[in-house]
């Protein structure tokens, strides 16, 4: 124990560093080697599940509001000029957004070596193969995150070589650099296709992922493709997983956050994760958008159970983490989104608004919910973007979904905030959708630098 615990501390001193990517290490060095090491490493969920990237995406997005003498207040530059989008992002800080992801990432290859090790040796195979797909999943889902802030959106042919780095070893002393666009999607949708094959339906604890949250991250790789078909069929796989809903009437919201603390109690909720905090995400200095509250129905209990009025401004009490930190993990209620979604643009329009009515049922008062049916394609589309902009609020999908709506010319937007008497704008597929990596590590490694 006493060797892992010493590993563990040299894991969170490469994480900890902007150039972590490059430290020189001894691979000699005392390393995990049985399955319950390689267990402990992935319930470690202070790495695997908290402050998992995400923040700077929220930041850049059109979800919050800022006061002026907050923003001018602000200590750490990155959070101050994600919200303008400057092209200088970090300004020589650190940058937790790319660092813990990575850092997640080497756990889990660390795990993934040890486990290859481990095969064909007498020990108890299922458990391997299962640490196996907890580790696939957890690195493919860093891997996302990492693309939908660092990669060049999907589809931009002009920059389809800024990829990620794709860290497929545990040893950091590999020089990094850039995969491209196509084959970092690729590294991702083979992780999580084989993490598939080896996850368990259930789960000991909402720290580790089961087959349903393969099932969503797939559909959600395959939305931003635009390859609806594949997006489809893994949502509702994992629709057909046997969870369901969270029936908002069944619940007594709590007084300063609506849902029980780490999504205990809720059925719906699957994988516990949340962002990395941004000065202004507290409870007190986040503003949400008046404009944004009012498309919310008086009959929607989501106006009432996401946001409460305290002067004249509103504040944000929804977090599925039943706490101010804010929730990016895995829910079931995605899969009906995605569902709806890709049936309109497949033309089944009928079919989508189906699964938006059987979504919505379970957050409007008894008997208000309303029943969409007989829209055009576009009139489906358009509402289906809605409801899911409304009720995946602050979740980070926000970020993603703005780089790939601005693919399609009648759905793209322009971002435009005023702070301090300054307007800022951030155009449909301007650069800056794509941070820059941190640039200790560009000095550190063979990495190509995005210019903004």
């Amino acid at each position: 124990m006493k060797r892992l615990l010493s590993l563990l501390c040299l894991l969170f001193l490469w994480g900890c560093n902007p150039g972590f990517l490059d430290v020189k290490n001894n691979k000699s060095q005392l390393v995990p080697s049985t399955l319950t090491d390689f267990e402990m490493l992935l319930n470690k969920y202070t790495v695997m599940n908290t402050s998992t990237g995400n923040g700077l995406g929220i930041a850049s997005g059109d979800e919050i509001a800022v006061d002026d003498n907050i923003w001018l207040a602000l200590k750490k530059l990155q959070d101050k000029n994600a919200y303008v989008w400057s092209k200088d992002l970090f300004e020589g800080e650190d940058v937790p957004d790319w660092n813990n992801p990575y850092q997640t990432v080497l756990y889990a290859n660390l795990v993934l070596d040890g486990l290859q090790k481990l095969k064909g040796k007498e020990q108890d195979e299922s458990t391997r193969l299962k640490l196996e797909g907890y580790a696939l999943f957890f690195r493919a889902k860093s891997f996302f995150t990492l693309a939908m802030h660092f990669a060049a959106p999907w589809g931009d042919t002009d920059n389809e070589i800024f990829g990620i780095p794709l860290r497929l070893d545990y040893d950091p002393t590999l020089i990094s650099k850039r995969a491209t666009v196509t084959e970092t999607y690729a590294q991702i949708e083979r992780d999580l296709l084989q993490a598939l094959d080896q996850l368990p339906k259930q789960v000991p604890v909402l720290y580790l992922p089961n087959r349903a949250c393969a099932m969503i991250m797939l559909a959600r790789v395959y939305l931003v493709k635009s390859d609806y078909e594949k997006a489809l069929n893994y949502a509702n796989m994992a629709l057909n997983e046997g969870y369901s809903l969270l029936d908002y009437n069944s619940i007594t919201p709590g007084v300063s956050y609506t849902f029980p603390a780490s999504g205990i109690g809720n059925k719906e909720f699957l994988l516990f994760e949340n962002v990395n905090q941004v000065e202004y995400f507290s409870k007190t200095k986040l503003i949400v958008p008046t404009s944004f509250v009012d498309l919310f129905d008086s009959n929607d209990l989501r106006k009432s159970y996401f946001f409460t009025k305290v002067g004249n401004l509103y504040q944000y009490k929804g977090s599925y983490l039943g706490s101010a930190s804010l929730f990016t993990g895995i829910a079931l209620d995605e899969a009906y989104l995605i569902k709806a979604e890709c049936l309109v643009r497949l033309g089944k329009v009928n079919d989508g608004l189906q699964a938006v009515n059987e979504l919505l049922k379970y957050r409007y008062k008894p008997g208000a919910a309303p029943e969409y049916k007989d829209m055009t394609q576009a009139q489906a589309l358009a509402l289906v973007l809605l409801e899911r902009r409304k009720e995946l609020y602050l979740r980070g999908h926000r970020w993603y979904d703005l780089r790939r709506l601005n693919r399609e010319d009648n759905l793209k937007i322009d971002l435009k905030r005023t702070v301090n008497g300054i307007e800022y704008s951030l155009p449909a597929r301007d650069r800056r959708y794509t941070f820059p990596v941190p640039e200790e590590v560009i000095i550190k490694s063979d990495v190509l630098q995005f210019k903004r």
